[in-house]
């Protein structure tokens, strides 16, 4: 009995000073983000960015710089959901990252060709009225800038067979690219997947879509590939923080 009361401590203190040598592993997470306009030009300064990494017990914050490169230190090992905020922008969030603490994580560069994160301003242009006529779109705009600051856009076309409906329970969507011409925007519809039927009133309303891209940052050799639509897992629904405002709603006649 005295021999298991003697060997007893030792086995605590033993296991005590195990625990005290566990290694606190955290490591940097590193990456870069890269802002628009609503037109998707490219924008020189990328800075100002609000990054978060949100864990299960805390969050860490940086900005990026004007490269657009952004660092978040000490972060410990975990899965992590990370916001990207820069008012007057839309909110970029992706979530599932992995992060293990003792070197740093590169995000997002686990292809052949690296990746980045694309950030877009909020659309200031109004869709003024849209029209259907057969397969043909007509479109207007009023501009914050003027004169008109590119001679095409891409829209996000929402359909329903509903009244005052909104783009979250549209049956149908298509994105179609309109021109300028004479003044107005022009664009083809080919209704491939439609569920309308021939003389079916259907509503319809839009938005206008900024395009991901591919971008070569200076004196680089490599593509970079945007990284901007997602799954939020918290709304159930795919998020494209560069999309606009919904146009007001209009009406037509399914064609023949």
């Amino acid at each position: 009995m005295l021999f298991l009361f003697l060997l007893s401590p030792f086995i605590f203190l033993g296991c005590h000073k195990e625990d005290d040598y566990l290694p606190g592993l955290s490591g940097n997470m590193v990456g870069y983000i890269y802002t628009f306009d609503e037109f998707g030009n490219l924008l020189v300064d990328h800075s100002h960015v609000k990054v978060t990494a949100i864990g299960m017990d805390q969050t860490y914050s940086r900005h990026s710089d004007v490269t657009g490169r952004f660092e978040l230190e000490e972060v410990p090992t975990g899965t992590f959901e990370l916001h990207f905020e820069k008012e007057g922008f839309g909110v970029l969030k992706q979530f599932g990252v992995q992060h293990l603490g003792g070197k740093p994580t590169i995000l997002l560069n686990n292809r052949s060709e690296e990746e980045a994160y694309f950030l877009y301003e909020m659309p200031a242009s109004i869709i003024d009225h849209l029209k259907i006529v057969n397969d043909s779109m007509s479109c207007e705009f009023s501009f914050a800038i003027i004169p008109n600051p590119s001679t095409s856009f891409l829209l996000k076309v929402f359909f329903s067979s509903s009244d005052h409906f909104t783009r979250h329970n549209a049956e149908y969507i298509e994105d179609v690219r309109i021109w300028q011409r004479d003044g107005n925007y022009w664009g083809k519809f080919y209704f491939n997947e439609t569920p309308s039927s021939p003389g079916e009133t259907v509503y319809y309303k839009a938005c206008r879509f900024t395009i991901p891209g591919v971008i070569r940052p200076p004196y680089q050799n490599w593509n970079v590939y945007g990284v901007d639509t997602y799954f939020d897992y918290e709304l159930n629904e795919t998020i494209y923080p560069n999309l606009g405002d919904e146009s007001e709603q209009y009406s037509f006649t399914f064609p023949e």
